[in-house]
């Protein structure tokens, strides 16, 4: 190290090179990006590949359960909201026990995340494996779903998505990081996608899905 960065280690800052920066930066942006990148060659190279060590699961859910594009949209927007991809096997498993109750991509993703719940909530859980998350009080989450029915009025949806982003400043200020948002199930998906252009780091989960943490701090 140059005097400058030592200089800069000793005052507790984290030095890096600039290509180590340049990385960095573009790991953040094709993450951003990857639910744009995923083609349908892209999702049946990865079924063909899993097809050699899973045959069953791909067998049984494709094509006579799900096709090829239902089956992209759902990775897609996984990616989308920053969830890997990698338990491939867990996923098409949570696809294939859904289906037959619901083949709308809504619940085929909820299917996804909560089979792989641990690695949904992976990249949010601090150094000991606690999660810390922000809720919506009862009569909040009870006037969302009568607005995003249909039933209640469009305003409140704005003036939800700046208290949101207020409690979540004050928490990155308090714990050092970003808490993710909690709601029930049937709100999750609606909810994420309303808040993606307000607040892209925030991650909106579901109750069903903290079974994967080893604590959860509210």
């Amino acid at each position: 190290l140059d005097p400058a960065q030592l200089a800069a280690e000793l005052r507790g800052y984290t030095v890096a090179d600039p290509v180590t920066v340049l990385i960095t930066h573009l790991g953040e942006v094709i993450r951003g990006h990857a639910a744009e990148l995923v083609s349908r060659d892209d999702v049946q190279d990865l079924l063909d590949n899993l097809k050699e060590v899973a045959p069953a699961v791909v067998n049984e859910l494709v094509p006579g359960v799900l096709s090829l594009g239902e089956i992209q949209q759902v990775l897609a927007t996984l990616l989308e909201e920053r969830v890997p991809i990698l338990q491939l096997q867990r996923i098409l498993e949570g696809l294939a026990d859904q289906a037959p109750k619901g083949k709308a991509i809504p619940q085929l993703v909820e299917a996804a995340r909560q089979r792989i719940a641990r690695a949904v909530i992976a990249p949010h859980a601090g150094p000991t494996g606690s999660l810390s998350v922000m809720t919506l009080a009862p009569d909040v989450e009870r006037k969302l779903i009568e607005t995003v029915s249909g039933n209640g009025p469009g305003a409140f949806l704005g003036e939800l998505v700046e208290a949101i982003a207020a409690e979540a400043k004050q928490a990155v200020s308090a714990l050092g990081r970003e808490p993710a948002l909690v709601v029930q199930s049937a709100l999750r998906g609606q909810l994420a996608e309303l808040l993606r252009k307000a607040l892209p780091r925030l991650s909106v989960l579901s109750y069903a899905e903290l079974g994967g943490a080893k604590q959860v701090e509210t």
